[in-house]
């Protein structure tokens, strides 16, 4: 029986609160050139987390960056038109990672019946797409935004916030290989969705 699977690629090293490992990024670096400590929420460390996902675990994975670790994650992959998902346009990686296009990606994975979680996973300008991993979840549900702090729409995929939502996700659904990702936001709350998570 294929479970779904998270894996967990490189050390467990301590860092400081809202930084990544510098080994971790230093490894990510030398996949996408500009994936460094201070785009570490980008569409750029996002598509790097999903190349070593991949070379890891095989082409179904792709990747979230947390403070301490890659998060891999299994699920499909689609290519999205931009018109489709207009919040995702973006010719510098930062806006297709924030909360505007996740809930756009999220709205078409959901009405297409791929599953309820998105990640965006890379961009490609000349084909006016956005590769999307849509993914099943362990549980998705409204909690208030004062409970995900740090987390902000603009910067959703913030490895800080990820470590939140981990937390919060393993919590909720007594999994301790549960991670999170915020998929929309309202007022007052976020849709959370929890995924499965596993070690390999």
């Amino acid at each position: 029986m294929a479970f779904l699977r998270t894996i967990f690629v490189l050390a467990y090293l301590v860092t400081a609160q809202g930084t990544v490992c510098p080994s971790l990024i230093s490894s990510l670096t030398r996949l996408v050139p500009s994936c460094v400590q201070e785009s570490a929420s980008t569409l750029f460390c996002l598509s790097a987390a999903g190349q070593a996902c991949r070379t890891a675990g095989g082409q179904t994975y792709g990747g979230i960056l947390l403070p301490r670790y890659i998060a891999c994650i299994k699920g499909d992959s689609y290519s999205v038109p931009q018109s489709v998902v207009p919040r995702c346009i973006s010719s510098d990686g930062i806006s297709v990672a924030a909360s505007g296009c996740i809930a756009d990606l999220h709205n078409w994975c959901t009405s297409h019946g791929y599953g309820t979680a998105a990640i965006p996973q890379d961009a490609n300008g000349a084909a006016q797409e956005i590769g999307v991993r849509c993914l099943p979840t362990l549980k998705y549900w409204d909690v208030s935004t004062q409970s995900v702090s740090p987390c902000s729409p603009n910067n959703p995929m913030e490895p800080e916030c990820l470590a939140v939502l981990e937390r919060r996700c393993k919590q909720e659904t007594s999994n301790i290989r549960a991670v999170g990702s915020i998929m929309q936001w309202g007022t007052g709350v976020v849709g959370l969705a929890c995924m499965q998570a596993e070690r390999i």
